[in-house]
């Protein structure tokens, strides 16, 4: 296994030990959920290069990893927020983001390629929340210092992390179907996913060993 392939396990590693350590910070359920997030993360990143090696794709823990991250990060934002209305929008968007999932694994996917439809989907859904909720902790929400917040954050880690990708994540279909050489340029477009979750990783680490339980951080 190559360093490129153990890099980003480790630095969700490096993710979990440092949120196990302030699980103090957090309610139980909240903890709960995103540690399942991140184990999970953790392990399909560990285990893809085995699965390419035995099974000879990694297509079903990809198409996992973007059910359980999509959902993990509706529900992070659905906790941070009172208001009703973003609540409800969240839950729609959720609920469409796994209608969305299920047509497209089950009759869209193909053996022996990812199709990255419904990530794109969630994309754009959990990039458009994340500006929302930045803008309602550094505008709406004067009081609380945003620095001392997990979830201010992550919220600038997710905008980041799905901005970065939804270019990737738009061409890499079409490139990957016309021909060997279109689908190396798809492949080598990685590198794009491999940063912008670096930078998501790293803000859930800032945020957590920044983060103040005693300060509010729920938003209006």
């Amino acid at each position: 296994m190559s360093l490129r392939e153990i890099y980003l396990p480790i630095i969700i590693l490096i993710t979990v030990l440092f949120f196990i350590k302030a699980k103090q910070k957090f309610g139980f359920d909240f903890f709960l959920i995103f540690l399942i997030y991140l184990i999970s993360n953790f392990l399909v990143e560990l285990s893809a290069s085995f699965s390419v090696h035995y099974i000879g794709n990694n297509m079903l823990l990809y198409n996992i990893s973007i059910l359980t991250e999509g959902l993990a990060f509706c529900y992070t934002f659905y906790y941070v927020n009172n208001s009703f209305l973003i609540k409800k929008i969240i839950v729609i968007s959720a609920t469409s983001f796994l209608l969305f999932w299920v047509i497209d694994f089950c009759f869209m996917q193909k053996n022996n390629s990812l199709d990255t439809y419904s990530y794109l989907f969630s994309a754009i859904n959990l990039a458009t929340f994340s500006l929302i909720t930045i803008y309602k902790f550094v505008f709406k929400n004067a009081f609380n210092n945003p620095f001392h917040n997990l979830f201010f954050w992550t919220s600038i880690g997710i905008l980041f992390c799905y901005l970065g990708n939804i270019p990737y994540l738009a061409s890499i279909n079409t490139l990957a179907v016309n021909n060997w050489k279109t689908y190396r340029m798809a492949i080598s477009l990685n590198i794009i996913s491999q940063v912008v979750n670096t930078i998501l990783y790293l803000m859930i680490i800032i945020g957590t060993i920044c983060h103040r339980p005693e300060t509010n951080y729920k938003l209006e």
